[in-house]
């Protein structure tokens, strides 16, 4: 025990000096930047884990949304089963078509606007979409541990 303090602190020593080697490479800016994209990756992660049901309102603006048409603001209200929806448009044919998008899609239950005005050539839009159950559907792992909603039928 006595002769393995000395050894364990030489090793420290030497792990610090290559951190601290290390951290002389490469600069102040980037290691701040790495930091903080690490930050971000972890809190998606654990978004993406704790928030399975998000999954499905993806793929739902995904497959509906007019290429014409860009998000800056999404709000989810899940015991509502509401969407609020906040955007640009190119112009307000491509917000009409939108809408329609939105109004036959058999998850979208009900479209409200709530603001429309065109500004510096961009349409500016607030909406909200009523979803049915399956969008928010809980999930629950099945007997080969991939996950299905209830209600929905449906399996990632």
């Amino acid at each position: 025990m006595f002769g393995y303090r000395p050894f364990l602190e030489r090793r420290i020593a030497a792990q610090e000096a290559a951190l601290e080697q290390l951290s002389s490479i490469i600069p102040q800016e980037q290691q701040e930047e790495f930091i903080t994209f690490y930050s971000q990756l972890v809190n998606a992660q654990g978004l993406l884990r704790n928030h399975r049901t998000a999954s499905r309102l993806f793929t739902l603006l995904e497959t509906t949304t007019n290429t014409e048409v860009g998000y800056s603001g999404m709000d989810e209200r899940v015991p509502e089963r509401s969407v609020i929806l906040e955007g640009n448009a190119l112009q307000y044919r491509a917000f009409a078509d939108q809408l329609h998008a939105f109004s036959i899609a058999p998850a979208v239950e009900s479209v409200i606007v709530h603001d429309s005005s065109a500004a510096g050539g961009r349409v500016r839009f607030r909406l909200s979409l009523k979803v049915n159950e399956s969008v928010f559907a809980a999930q629950r792992p099945d007997s080969t541990g991939a996950l299905s909603r209830q209600g929905g039928g449906f399996v990632q």
